[in-house]
């Protein structure tokens, strides 16, 4: 279809979608459903679907440091190093987020739980 002078397809697209908001969300939700995780894995970490399948499956299942499941909602994300973008393994968010923590302070962590099974070697 030809535009007017001025108007893009966006132009039109954005204004379909302000007349038609249940009709954009119900085909959103519907193609998000059969492409998004996938897309989302090959545009963020150039992994697909199956790469990451293959990584579960490998890790049995769970996160990589506490072993725990995905939950009912969430999957487990993918861990990288944010330098070289490599993979490293899929970690549950709890892990995921206090990993980058605990690197930068790993040396006073470790100090710390030496001191205390020391403690309690002795009975204190």
């Amino acid at each position: 279809m030809p535009h007017k002078p001025g108007k893009t397809r966006s132009d039109y697209t954005r204004k379909w979608r302000a007349e038609h908001p249940e009709e954009y969300k119900r085909r959103n939700k519907s193609w998000y459903a059969r492409n998004g995780r996938g897309l989302h894995l090959k545009n963020t970490y150039g992994i697909t679907a199956e790469d990451y399948n293959a990584m579960m499956e490998r890790q049995g299942g769970v996160c990589a440091i506490c072993g725990a499941p995905p939950s009912e909602t969430r999957s487990l994300n993918v861990d990288h190093d944010h330098e070289t973008g490599a993979i490293r393994g899929l970690l549950c968010t709890l892990c995921n987020t206090h990993l980058e923590w605990f690197a930068q302070h790993q040396a006073g962590a470790v100090a710390y739980l030496s001191a205390l099974a020391t403690q309690e070697r002795l009975g204190q």
